[in-house]
């Protein structure tokens, strides 16, 4: 009976305390039952590896026309058109090596390398796409239902100058950072990327599931081939047209085929024949522009890609408000559709790591400058 007694006392004990306790407003249960707040805006960065779609580019893009072969084959036209078929054949029999190697020596000396073979730049792009980051915006919101909504809009897009840097392990790689600016005044404008999903908080947990994303692929690497081209200017308002034009220097290819006379022609079957030096300008800079134009329409490449992650919500001070957004894994499918009706598809996976903003944590890669989530490689500089 003792021992039951003894035991009631007990329980009677403790029931005054955490009476008092509760009164003086230091239970700790209350940071239990605490409200937890998830919504609010967050400033993110993610990494997105796109594996499955190596070579795809290089595989469906048709190369880039030989500028000495096009022009070539212009003038010979040009000579069709004027004095007909049986004189051009003449011409393109008797000179068309000639002229297409007088231009070509003119190119190597005063074009830079990349005119001739512009295509080798497609390779690099297309290995710096595997894998690249973005910054984004994300703002999560509660639903009547409980549910979380979450928006993300993506501000601005970084890649690896040289893919071989980070394939090879290298640490603070460089980048080329991208702004949305950057893509809204390129020449082909890239639309700002934005998408939304809604989930459960369960936990510490947030549920995305079948997220949504779209993007022209084939712009953005347009954009990057642009930037490579003229490496020492990059930024926004570069049109791959005007660089091929100024490159190619009509002008000068003219006044190199028509000589002191102005006039690329010879004696045919005892007629004089020729073309004008404004004829042959006229005549490439047509063939520039056609040429860009069916290497740049096949860059018009529209990407899907559906994506599932458990989310981490994290308190880093325990105050009930979520500070930090985290997470490891993402992962789901992507496809990609070329002009040639042709559909790369396959899985996708990436990382992510966000914060509310206003609240980084001192030290953090939030501070001034962020780092890259899994190699400490810089990703996003001081704006």
């Amino acid at each position: 009976m003792r021992k039951r007694e003894g035991s009631r006392g007990w329980m009677m004990w403790s029931v005054g305390i955490c009476m008092l306790l509760t009164l003086g407003g230091c239970l700790p249960m209350e940071v239990n039952q605490q409200e937890r707040v998830v919504e609010g805006a967050y400033d993110a960065e993610t990494r997105y590896d796109l594996q499955t779609l190596s070579g795809a580019l290089t595989q469906q893009v048709q190369p880039w026309e030989a500028p000495d072969s096009m022009l070539r084959q212009r003038i010979v036209a040009k000579f069709e058109q004027k004095y007909g078929a049986q004189v051009a054949g003449v011409v393109a029999r008797t000179y068309g090596a000639t002229i297409e190697q007088d231009i070509n020596t003119y190119l190597k000396e005063f074009s830079p390398s990349w005119l001739l073979n512009l295509t080798s730049k497609l390779d690099v792009v297309d290995l710096q796409l595997k894998r690249f980051d973005v910054r984004s915006s994300i703002l999560l919101s509660q639903q009547t239902d409980g549910q979380i909504e979450a928006t993300q809009i993506w501000n601005g897009i970084a890649v690896f100058r040289d893919p071989e840097c980070r394939e090879n392990g290298g640490l603070n790689c460089e980048q080329i950072d991208i702004s949305v600016q950057n893509l809204l005044d390129a020449e082909y404008p890239i639309e700002i990327v934005s998408s939304s999903f809604v989930g459960d908080a369960q936990s510490n947990t947030l549920a995305m599931k079948n997220q949504q994303i779209n993007l022209n692929y084939g712009r953005l690497a347009l954009y990057l081939i642009t930037n490579l081209a003229l490496p020492d200017k990059p930024g926004a308002g570069l049109q791959l047209r005007d660089i091929v034009l100024a490159a190619f220097n009509c002008r000068g290819v003219a006044g190199r085929l028509t000589g002191d006379d102005g006039v690329l022609g010879w004696t045919i079957a005892g007629v004089q024949v020729g073309i004008s030096l404004n004829d042959i300008i006229g005549t490439c800079e047509e063939g520039v522009f056609a040429m860009t134009n069916n290497f740049v329409d096949q860059f018009s490449v529209p990407l899907s890609m559906n994506l599932n992650a458990g989310i981490q919500l994290i308190d880093r001070n325990y105050d009930g408000t979520i500070d930090e957004l985290s997470t490891a894994t993402i992962s789901g499918n992507v496809n990609a559709s070329f002009l040639s009706g042709q559909v790369h598809e396959g899985p996708v996976s990436g990382q992510m790591t966000g914060w509310r903003v206003g609240s980084v944590p001192e030290g953090s890669s939030g501070d001034g400058e962020t780092t890259d989530i899994d190699d400490g490689t810089t990703i996003w500089g001081e704006d």
